[in-house]
């Protein structure tokens, strides 16, 4: 059985590393954080709002990175 997501009116397949369960948990709090950062005053927006939001997708982004890396060097 395949995986799908409803993406408006096409169904796309769920990506291999999105059924990890340490990215979806690295992905909801990045969720977390970002709704945190937009409640930080505005004259933090570009010092530790910018910094704080970049290093929390970067977790989720290396994860993904290295889950590709690693099945990609098994088919060679």
């Amino acid at each position: 059985m395949k995986d799908t997501r409803k993406a408006g009116y096409q169904e796309k397949p769920v990506a291999g590393f999105e059924k990890l369960w340490i990215w979806q948990k690295a992905h909801k709090l990045m969720q977390e954080i970002h709704s945190f950062c937009r409640s930080l005053p505005r004259d933090e927006r570009f010092r530790l709002r910018d910094q704080i939001e970049r290093s929390s997708s970067s977790v989720c982004d290396n994860i993904a990175e290295g889950y590709t890396t690693y099945y990609y060097n098994d088919k060679i």
